[in-house]
């Protein structure tokens, strides 16, 4: 019986624009799109920030070097973070798994800033027991450690949890170590599911 509903954030929860974040963050640092993009990806900033590795000062002072104009940090977290908008199709049957007794657990791949955020935007993080975040445990889906962060958290066995996320590559990860999974597409796809699994 599924115990615990572990659940991504991006794409799933909230929706996120990262092509708004480039150029935002562009503008602010006095960068071309594709120069900071193409920055980004050779530097590996993704994987350093959502790992805890690089911390948002960090990553300010880096930017700075990079770009002919210096933002306030206030300026920068907001070019960075202003990305997000709710998936407010799923926030009722969220409501509702957490009424039939079911446990939340967020699992994401998430830097600190954007955790920081979205806990501060959107009132839906405040209904989930635990969270299982990249920027903290210092390795990010779908590695094998992450998970299994996810499976302390929730206290159960990975036959008794459940995983929701985009990306088919972190269900493949999630259902070898025996934890119910599914790709989430869309809302009422994910309700079908639900039913089959009597939820």
């Amino acid at each position: 019986m599924i115990q615990t509903l572990l659940c991504d954030i991006g794409d799933v929860l909230l929706f996120f624009n990262i092509s708004k974040g480039y150029t935002n963050v562009a503008n602010v640092f006095g960068m071309e799109t594709e120069a900071l993009i193409t920055f980004i990806e050779t530097q590996n900033i993704h994987g350093q920030f959502e790992t805890g590795q690089l911390s948002t000062a960090g990553l300010y002072d880096t930017l700075c070097s990079q770009g002919t104009k210096k933002p306030s940090i206030e300026t920068f977290v907001f070019a960075w973070s202003d990305i997000f908008s709710p998936n407010e199709t799923l926030f009722p049957i969220i409501d509702h798994l957490a009424d039939n007794g079911l446990k939340l657990v967020l699992l994401s791949n998430i830097s600190e800033l954007h955790y920081a955020w979205v806990c501060d935007t959107f009132p839906i993080i405040d209904q989930f027991d635990e969270a299982t975040l990249s920027f903290e445990v210092g390795a990010m889906k779908p590695s094998e450690e992450i998970f299994k962060d996810a499976l302390e958290k929730a206290g159960c066995l990975p036959s008794e949890c459940l995983y929701i996320d985009d990306i088919p590559e972190y269900i493949s990860s999630a259902k070898e170590l025996g934890i119910d999974a599914i790709t989430y597409t869309n809302t009422p796809k994910f309700e079908e599911e639900l039913k089959i699994r009597n939820l």
